[in-house]
């Protein structure tokens, strides 16, 4: 590049590139990459120019050597809509790239937003930084003011990220801690879908019901209202000199079930739902798919039940969220001609026989099983 570049040449656009191709090649040469000054120039230059496949390529660079902040903050100026023309400016300047893992948390597999692609592939650790960053920039200069200016008006989704990250691992006191540092508005903004998908009562299900508004929707909760809740519900649970424990271990798996792909506050852990089911790739995908959690925190209301009509009912929803298992496994694996057992309806069948036929049968029976707790 450098013996290139002494020759003189008079086209610009060959000089353009070979100045392009050199602060590819410094930030690749870094062990521990950092936007140097000296490249400073070219970066904006070419921005302004709307070339995002440069831009693009920088944020990779930094990326792959461990610059994840920068690479964030890089992505987010990526603008398909550069001219008053918007399809002639998306198909010309839209980049679409996709995960190392091939995470799959939209329609597609396929990520033209920085946004999503954080949600795909960051750690909650490398969304930290990025905020801490964003935080304490001060825009000393020319380059800082350029770089940060679409980031830094963020800071609210990116902390309902990282809560979401906590949510799917289950470190419910870390998801609460980043929730409540989401701005009040974001809850609430027509932008979003917050007051479409989060509208309904996530403590509250039955036999059958999975998106559809119930007479139990009276009330709704955003993600930290919600998070806050399902943690003082299983503090009661956990507490052995709680009364109704099992009630509580009850409205924590109710909670847990609606935040699967089946459930009416999906919202928690997903920023994407489609009836045409597919495995996401991350790494809450069996508890998302399988109702795990759920399943479990029915079967601890059902040990904790001093009710017979109330441990069937567990049993039973315990079954419900091992047929959505079965389901998938059925699906992704065609070796399966016959539908397996479900245990827990089997058990249900064995231990509680006169209770079977109604809650396997009567879809009314919900309401009645429920009150008889103790």
């Amino acid at each position: 590049i450098k013996e290139l570049q002494n020759k003189k040449i008079k086209d610009q656009k060959i000089n353009n590139w070979l100045d392009m191709l050199k602060v590819l090649c410094i930030t690749a040469d870094q062990k521990e990459a950092v936007i140097r000054d000296d490249v400073k120039p070219v970066i904006m230059r070419e921005f302004a120019a709307s070339n995002n496949k440069f831009i693009f390529a920088l944020a990779r660079e930094l990326e792959y050597r461990g610059n994840t902040t920068d690479a964030a903050i890089l992505l987010s100026k990526l603008k398909a809509r550069t001219d008053n023309n918007y399809y002639d400016g998306y198909y010309r300047n839209g980049i679409y790239w996709r995960t190392k893992a091939n995470h799959f948390t939209l329609y597609v597999n396929y990520y033209e937003d920085y946004f999503f692609y954080l949600d795909a592939q960051y750690s909650p650790k490398e969304v930290h930084d990025l905020i801490v960053s964003i935080e304490h920039n001060r825009g000393n200069n020319a380059f800082d003011l350029w770089e940060y200016s679409v980031i830094k008006n963020e800071i609210p989704r990116l902390y309902d990220l990282l809560g979401t990250k906590y949510l799917r691992i289950n470190d419910l006191k870390s998801a609460l801690t980043e929730f409540k540092n989401v701005n009040d508005t974001l809850w609430t903004s027509d932008s979003y879908s917050y007051r479409k998908y989060l509208n309904a009562n996530p403590f509250y299900t039955n036999l059958f019901n999975e998106h559809q508004k119930t007479v139990a929707d009276t009330v709704h909760f955003n993600k930290a209202e919600l998070t806050s809740r399902l943690i003082d519900y299983l503090n009661k649970a956990n507490d052995v000199t709680t009364k109704n424990r099992d009630f509580y271990y009850f409205l924590s798996a109710n909670c847990y079930f609606n935040m699967t792909e089946y459930g009416n506050s999906w919202l928690m852990k997903r920023y994407y739902w489609s009836s045409n089911l597919h495995l996401t790739q991350l790494e809450d995908d069996d508890d998302y798919f399988n109702c795990t959690l759920a399943k479990s925190y029915y079967l601890k209301a059902k040990d904790a039940s001093r009710s017979k009509k109330f441990a069937a009912l567990c049993l039973r929803m315990a079954g419900r969220c091992e047929s959505y298992k079965i389901s998938l496994g059925r699906r992704y694996d065609y070796s399966k001609t016959e539908r397996p057992e479900n245990i827990y309806y089997k058990n249900l069948k064995n231990e509680f026989t006169s209770y079977y036929d109604d809650l396997m049968g009567n879809c009314e029976s919900f309401d009645r099983y429920f009150k008889s707790v103790e």
